[in-house]
């Protein structure tokens, strides 16, 4: 029972993780980037929740990529911190948005990176922790 319990944890965080994972990084990496892993995320699930060693190493194998995702969004803003406005408008003349639409559009994406950051250390913890629950 406990072992079912921490498989449903640990697909439920690779499931967040790969969401936001798969939102996020079209900005940075091209909208291809995230296509080529549709098919990988979906394995890497149905490993996780059939307690595979595949899905394990999927799993792993998603943390670092989600955590350097996240990283690029925090870095972003920490690099126009001293020029919002002029990023914003730079991209909203760019994109041909207004540039209240990008702010928002930007400040929700760097509160999922940080959310994204938070659940890949969770779920590589969990995986770490739990590593034998995945034996099959």
């Amino acid at each position: 029972m406990k072992e079912a319990k921490i498989v449903r944890e640990v697909a439920f965080y690779y499931a967040l993780v790969s969401a936001l994972f798969l939102g996020l990084s079209p900005q940075f990496l091209g909208y291809i980037f995230p296509i080529l892993f549709l098919l990988p995320i979906y394995l890497g699930l149905t490993g996780i929740k059939n307690r595979k060693k595949v899905g394990y190493y999927v799993g792993m194998g998603m943390v670092p990529l989600a955590s350097s995702v996240a990283i690029l969004w925090i870095r972003y803003v920490y690099s126009i911190r001293g020029d919002f406005e002029g990023e914003f408008l730079a991209v909203a003349d760019k994109f041909n948005i207004s540039a209240s639409t990008v702010r928002i559009i930007t400040s929700i994406s760097t509160v999922f990176s940080v959310v994204l950051l938070i659940l890949a250390i969770i779920m590589f913890r969990k995986l770490t922790k739990n590593r034998k629950v995945f034996s099959k």
